[in-house]
């Protein structure tokens, strides 16, 4: 296999140590694109914001469901982009498709400095490697983009519980609360009266 990209908010690093993130065992991430690279090079990101993924042309983008969200995950952030030889890389049915991993630790090939990843990114746009879509675009992309947020909003109750949800909706995205109350609401199983 060719060789990957790992994003890491840590810089100078000469090998690249697996860590668990959320799949139960700890694991070397890359990808085969620089900007999901630079995407995932930042200590803080957050899919109630935000979403990433490939647009229709198989572009990699970032769209905001927030305003701000970009700026916020990526301006004046320094990063690298570790360059890894893809020999002991492999792809996972459970995980996302644009991933692949390894379960060794992984010598650094390369490392590329960001000193800001947003300009980073907007840099791969300029040379059609990236999408950014910015929250007032983001409806000409993703026509149901809002009722993705309610969607996503009910998922993290179930997971986490109406009120840990509850804080983290008031936080990152005040302006659906109304919405997922009513949801709630609606959905709550009526009781017969005796």
């Amino acid at each position: 296999m060719k060789n990957l990209y790992h994003g890491s908010y840590i810089q100078n690093l000469n090998k690249v140590p697996p860590k668990e993130s959320g799949h139960g065992k700890p694991y070397v991430y890359a990808t085969t694109e620089l900007a999901f690279a630079a995407i995932f090079s930042v200590q803080v990101r957050n899919t109630f914001i935000a979403k990433w993924g490939r647009l229709k042309d198989n572009t990699p983008y970032f769209c905001e469901k927030r305003p701000g969200a970009f700026d916020l995950f990526y301006k004046g952030k320094q990063s690298s982009i570790y360059v890894l030889d893809g020999k002991n890389f492999f792809q996972n049915d459970n995980m996302w498709k644009e991933e692949y991993i390894s379960e060794r630790e992984e010598p650094v090939l390369e490392e590329i400095r960001i000193e800001d990843v947003k300009e980073y990114l907007l840099q791969l746009e300029k040379e059609g490697q990236f999408k950014y879509i910015s929250f007032e675009n983001r409806k000409e992309y993703f026509p149901t983009i809002e009722q993705e947020a309610i969607e996503d909003a009910l998922k993290m109750i179930e997971k986490y519980g109406l009120e840990r949800a509850l804080i983290a909706i008031n936080k990152w995205r005040p302006d659906i609360i109304e919405e997922v109350e009513l949801k709630i609401k609606n959905e709550v199983p009526k009781r017969p009266s005796f």
